[in-house]
């Protein structure tokens, strides 16, 4: 049924050949707008591209609405939809990394003849049936928050300003623990820290080397790395292939646009999720590294966490790697990177961001936003559709890249309970219009879209979340396991 509804919008002969049996327009709408929806889902619009060749099969029906001898298109309600589903699906970014339309047309102002008025346009944004994008839709930056005048040689080894290091630094020049690296981080917000990549990832290098060890994981990743190279098989199933590599090139198309990478960097993301997807699946005993074998965990998406830390590595993807592998050796680092759980013992492979964050986002959520709570209720939806998305795809296309990489900061610095809190903060701020969406039965496709368009991750909020976490953390750890 569902490949039977891709299809009628996605093919405009079979849509066609409906006739009047039903009104064939307004199902083509309701597929189009829930393709717009389900493209807010990084894994499935690769998926979508990949099954159906989605871009290219909306691209051919704008084709057609071409106006003959004239400039435009034709303007509908259904080629509008369209053109916000080509655009959304373009590129990655936050609300100011990239401008999305509307799809509303103005069909209103008429002159007494009841002609349309000269000259006017019924549709203020350009319609398109090429690519690339116009340039209507691409901000003059892609992220004016983020200092990247300076951004590559601050990145390098030991560029990190003497300022952090002194205040990192301790009597006698002792390491410092990760409470005092907790507490020059909270001070260092609120001097821009989002704006500087390379301090947040010093503060991120500094919290590791404190985070604890999962023993079980840290004796088998240690046999893994004693194995030569050249005897690893490779297990990546080959249908897998062309998804990961659709996703390094959105990832790395990001990248680029943000000033963090330079042109190519596609083949060392690839590698580096072929190397990653081996070891964990090497670490949880669901395969044998040296040997083909049946891979019984279940798919797990793309994994944008890994994408995320190359961006902020610069596209250093041996760098990347060194971090990753010992992060993956870390207890609770599976409660904020989601393929992380490839190396656990959940039972039947049940993610737990959603069987563990997810039920605490709510517990929380009813405890100390009681409104918010029962709004959700009334709604039918639930926060954890929504908060299992955003953090599954680490935020991409909700926030903008500083709130981005410092929300995977104090996930590390802060403890792997801080996305509970830290959705919990989210949705605080857009209280108010989900109350008031409730009634309108939209607020699931509102809250998939753009809910977070406002949100930023500023001091205020980050002292909202460590309240939480002062009330709530013994409870949440608890559950959590950590």
């Amino acid at each position: 049924m569902q490949q039977d509804l891709f299809k009628i919008a996605l093919d405009e002969e079979l849509t066609a050949s409906l006739g009047n049996t039903f009104n064939f327009r307004e199902i083509e709408l309701c597929v189009l707008r829930l393709i717009g929806l389900a493209s807010t889902s990084l894994d499935s619009l690769i998926l979508l591209e990949q099954h159906y060749g989605l871009r290219t099969a909306l691209l051919q029906m704008q084709s057609k609405l071409v106006l003959d001898g004239r400039r435009g298109m034709e303007v509908t309600a259904a080629s509008v939809e369209r053109n916000r589903i080509l655009v959304a699906t373009a590129n990655v970014g936050g609300p100011t990394e990239r401008i999305l339309p509307d799809c509303f047309i103005d069909d209103v102002h008429w002159s007494k003849t009841g002609k349309a008025p000269k000259d006017h346009r019924p549709y203020r944004w350009p319609l398109f049936h090429t690519d690339p994008v116009p340039e209507e839709y691409n901000p003059t930056l892609m992220c004016a928050e983020l200092d990247v005048a300076n951004l590559r040689p601050q990145l390098r080894p030991g560029d990190v300003p003497r300022r952090l290091k002194s205040k990192l630094m301790v009597i006698d020049g002792l390491n410092p623990s990760l409470g005092h690296i907790s507490k020059v981080f909270m001070e260092e917000i609120a001097n821009g820290l989002r704006r500087r990549p390379s301090d947040v990832l010093y503060f991120m290098t500094q919290a590791l080397d404190h985070l604890p060890m999962n023993e079980k994981l840290e004796s088998v990743a240690t046999d893994y790395k004693r194995m030569p190279y050249e005897d690893l098989h490779d297990i990546v199933p080959p249908d897998l292939i062309p998804f990961y590599r659709h996703g390094s090139e959105l990832a790395v198309r990001y990248g680029i646009g943000l000033g963090m990478l330079e042109t190519g960097g596609v083949t060392a993301l690839n590698e580096l999720m072929r190397k990653l997807y081996n070891y964990l699946h090497y670490v949880s005993g669901s395969s044998d590294a040296t040997s083909p074998g049946v891979v019984t965990i279940p798919f797990q998406g793309y994994d944008w966490f890994a994408a995320s830390m190359f961006l902020l590595h610069q596209g250093d993807a041996r760098r990347c790697w060194k971090f990753l592998n010992a992060l993956a050796r870390t207890k609770g680092a599976e409660l904020f990177w989601p393929q992380r759980s490839l190396a656990t013992d959940h039972a039947e492979f049940i993610s737990p961001i959603f069987s563990l964050t997810a039920h605490c986002i709510e517990m929380v959520l009813q405890d100390a936003l009681p409104r918010l709570s029962s709004a959700f209720q009334l709604s039918g939806c639930t926060p954890a559709q929504v908060c299992q998305q955003w953090m599954l795809q680490c935020f991409w296309n909700y926030l903008n890249w500083p709130d981005i990489q410092l929300y995977l900061a104090c996930c590390l610095v802060l403890g792997a309970d801080f996305p509970v809190y830290f959705c919990v903060a989210a949705l605080r701020s857009v209280q108010k219009q989900i109350i008031e969406r409730t009634p309108k039965q939209d607020l699931l496709a509102w809250l998939k879209e753009r809910c977070l368009a406002r949100f930023r991750l500023t001091p205020d909020v980050l002292s909202y979340a460590r309240l939480l976490q002062e009330l709530y953390g013994f409870q949440v750890r608890k559950i959590l396991q950590i």
